[in-house]
């Protein structure tokens, strides 16, 4: 279990992310702030968290002086914001992800997936044995074949085909 949390000035924007994070079990919010100077205050004497999830333009102190007072106190850090322009910013103060605002569940499970990836020992009944593929056979137009991806050489498009 990630735990993480959020600080962002709009409430909205805060139950957005909550119903993200309902996606990804592994997730845990253990608190979230929508003053900037309050998270400042108490994120410091809080146990380190693995996840700080960051809005840039917020009133007091920007989401950026913020990274740069907090970031030893977590694994990955994250900035969620609707301005690209504090992009460069956001690297300078060693940000593991910058989602531009909307951004998409999909975008934000893939971010996640990045950040912590699963371990092979996660990957629970998975074995080589299950790793393939049905491909439809070009001579009889109903039969699949069964492609194990280690069998796997190379991959070419011609045309409206693929050639395995």
């Amino acid at each position: 279990m990630y735990k993480c949390i959020i600080v962002d000035d709009e409430p909205h924007a805060i139950e957005g992310l909550k119903k993200y994070i309902d996606h990804v079990p592994e997730l845990e919010i253990v608190k979230t702030f929508t003053d900037p100077v309050k998270a400042l205050r108490e994120i410091p004497v809080a146990d380190d968290v693995d996840l700080i999830m960051l809005d840039v333009d917020m009133p007091g102190i920007t989401g950026i002086e913020l990274a740069r007072e907090l970031r030893q106190k977590t694994d990955k850090l994250i900035f969620t914001t609707a301005h690209s322009k504090y992009g460069y910013e956001a690297f300078e103060v060693d940000a593991d992800a910058f989602l531009l605002k909307p951004y998409q569940l999909s975008k934000f499970i893939s971010t996640i997936n990045k950040l912590f990836p699963k371990d092979e020992s996660e990957l629970e009944g998975i074995t080589d044995k299950d790793d393939f593929i049905f491909i439809k056979t070009k001579e009889e137009t109903h039969k699949l074949i069964k492609v194990y991806f280690r069998d796997i050489i190379a991959v070419e498009s011609k045309m409206n085909y693929v050639q395995v």
